[in-house]
């Protein structure tokens, strides 16, 4: 592809995301997580629109717009690790829990380790 149909292909698209937002995020919703838009919506209604481990709104922005909370499922579940058979859907995080199970690899034993290791150091200023 050539510089310049890249760049008509990536106005072309920016232009269909602009006339339908909705449609990217249900075809996102349905290709990564194998959930359609109503389902999130049931789940963001059930949350109060927070996440469902810290209790925030999200804040983390993608340009000037505020993220949707991310969705979070059990990665051993799935075989095809870059998709969630949708079964294992778990909830709604936000950004900062989101990369936080990540980084502790959804491991619960790590995550209780990291709160030992916190009551530990806790400061007494």
């Amino acid at each position: 592809m050539t510089p310049e149909q890249r760049e008509a292909f990536a106005a072309r698209k920016a232009a269909s995301v602009a006339r339908n937002p909705e449609g990217r995020k249900r075809r996102m919703l349905r290709n990564f997580f194998n959930i359609g838009l109503e389902q999130y919506e049931e789940m963001h209604l059930a949350q109060a629109g927070v996440c469902a481990i810290c209790g925030e709104p999200e804040t983390a922005k993608r340009g000037d717009l505020v993220m949707d909370l991310s969705v979070d499922h059990d990665h051993s579940c799935c075989p095809d690790k870059g998709r969630s058979c949708g079964k294992c859907v778990r909830g709604l995080l936000c950004a900062n829990c989101n990369k936080g199970l990540g980084a502790f690899r959804d491991d619960p034993e790590r995550l209780m380790a990291a709160v030992a290791y916190l009551a530990t150091h806790k400061s007494q200023a």
